[in-house]
């Protein structure tokens, strides 16, 4: 019985790294920071945040207050919407007639 369990956990955690690994839904703002070589703690630095919080932002267990939302779209260029889709509307795009 612990060797199935063994093997159970073994199967299990192989098959939770893959998926980890195969992940590409990645959050807006870890994309802008890789892309710019940028560390937690200079981003944190340039928003005045910490780099604990933007970790958790972009990780998904938190988001980022409206406030914070509105800084680090400042200082990223990144949409407000992509932060915050809940407060913020994506832009419609309009069909020719």
């Amino acid at each position: 019985m612990v060797a199935f369990y063994a093997t159970l956990w073994l199967v299990l955690r192989t098959y939770h790294g893959l998926l980890g690994r195969m992940n590409t839904n990645t959050h807006p703002l870890r994309e802008y920071r890789k892309r710019r070589d940028l560390t937690l703690a200079a981003l944190a630095s340039a928003v005045g945040s910490t780099r604990s919080q933007l970790s958790k932002i972009e990780t998904g267990i938190s988001r980022p207050s409206p406030d914070l939302a509105r800084r680090l779209s400042d200082v990223t260029g990144l949409a407000k919407w992509r932060l915050r889709p809940d407060l913020w509307e994506a832009p419609r795009k309009h069909r020719a007639a």
